[in-house]
């Protein structure tokens, strides 16, 4: 199930190219089932605060594929990029829980 569409993507004010967003798409699916345990797929329709989630991971993660520039040097155009994925993973997770908190509980559901 697709939480987020390129279309919705755009609209929510994403900047990706559509071969971007498919790449990052599902990553910020799987960030957000892992966190949630599945509870969003149960779901008959995608609420509103998951697809701009799903837009904010997605721009999350492509920002850290590119990585942030450590070092550059001019006259031999040489650029040196550091990606840290531990902080990306704190600001996902972060994300999640401001977005998605009702879903992000640990436990056993019973209804």
């Amino acid at each position: 199930m697709v939480y987020l569409t390129y279309a919705e993507y755009l609209e929510l004010g994403g900047t990706l190219n559509e071969t971007a967003f498919n790449r990052t798409e599902r990553r910020a699916r799987t960030t957000v089932d892992y966190y949630t345990q599945q509870r969003i797929q149960r779901l008959s329709e995608i609420p509103a605060n998951i697809k701009e989630l799903m837009a904010d991971l997605i721009d999350l993660y492509a920002k850290g594929d590119r990585g942030i520039a450590q070092s550059v040097s001019n006259d031999g155009v040489s650029v040196s990029y550091r990606t840290d994925s531990h902080d990306i993973g704190q600001q996902a997770m972060q994300l999640v829980m401001m977005h998605a908190g009702e879903y992000a509980w640990r436990g056993v559901d019973c209804g």
